[in-house]
């Protein structure tokens, strides 16, 4: 039986992306925040947000550290991956992270067209390169609001 490892997300960074590199290829890691509302049974507002740990390597990585920041709202898709660390104190620790393949910008800024950018992963280190306005290739796009609904 096949399995799926796949995250979609749509949401904003907490804060600026930290970068970094490892063997010549560029780390962007960040905080995306993504926010659920609903009302609950008496009527009243309610809103939880989830925190999601993000990290992109390569030529993707570099695009984030040239255009993205706190406040930014980006769509990522990418797949779950957990960590082993030992904490300060000593005791082993668990890290559940989101490595993105790809990246679209959903703010126009500057006057620029939104864009997007996508990287496959080898050894957890490298980015197939990135493709500016053009579908991924073999991925769900996210639907349009233009597009008729089929229901």
């Amino acid at each position: 039986m096949a399995s799926l490892n796949k995250v979609t997300l749509i949401g904003f960074l907490g804060k600026d992306p930290e970068i970094s590199n490892h063997n010549g290829t560029a780390i962007a890691k960040f905080s995306l925040a993504t926010t659920e509302k609903w009302k609950d049974q008496y009527g009243n507002k309610q809103e939880r947000t989830e925190w999601h740990n993000v990290t992109f390597f390569g030529r993707t990585a570099d695009v984030v550290a040239k255009y993205i920041r706190k406040g930014s709202q980006v769509y990522v898709e990418g797949s779950l991956r957990t960590n082993k660390y030992t904490g300060k104190d000593g005791i082993e620790r668990w890290s559940t992270g989101i490595n993105g393949t790809v990246l679209q910008m959903l703010d126009r800024q500057n006057g620029q067209q939104d864009g997007q950018y996508q990287g496959g992963q080898n050894n957890g280190y490298q980015n197939n390169g990135y493709q500016q306005n053009n579908p991924p290739v073999q991925q769900s796009q996210p639907p349009s609001l233009n597009e008729d609904v089929p229901f």
